[in-house]
């Protein structure tokens, strides 16, 4: 049992040293996903000894992995402005066109208010 403690307590102190580390160098997505993964495979396993040193030994294995190959976020950011610039292409198309639709609308009623009140 003491082996365990220890064993979790050096693969908490290794994971926290890489969390660090990704964090003073700006690689803030990795440090999300690390820390997002070490919860739940916590709250997965975490209900034991042996699922929490599992847990920890398995985000510290995704943590050093992260750090060996991590994650380019240049196409995530190019991806979102372009949902960006999509989404506000499309609201002030659709504004445009409501107005268009309104005036059009308008239009039509004066013309049919003009027709209604002729005389026959």
């Amino acid at each position: 049992m003491a082996f365990g403690v220890i064993l979790l307590g050096i693969a908490v102190l290794i994971n926290f040293m890489i969390i660090r580390y990704k964090f003073n160098k700006g690689m803030f997505f990795d440090v999300a996903i690390d820390i997002g993964i070490l919860i739940l495979l916590n709250l997965i396993l975490g209900i034991s000894l042996l699922g929490g040193i599992s847990a920890t030994i398995g985000s510290l294995f995704i943590s050093i992995y992260l750090l060996i190959s991590p994650i380019d976020t240049s196409d995530i950011s190019k991806d979102m402005d372009s949902v960006t610039n999509a989404a506000s292409f499309t609201f002030t198309e659709m504004m445009i066109n409501l107005n268009k639709e309104k005036e059009d609308r308008k239009a039509k009623d004066n013309k049919d208010d003009k027709n209604f009140n002729k005389p026959k």
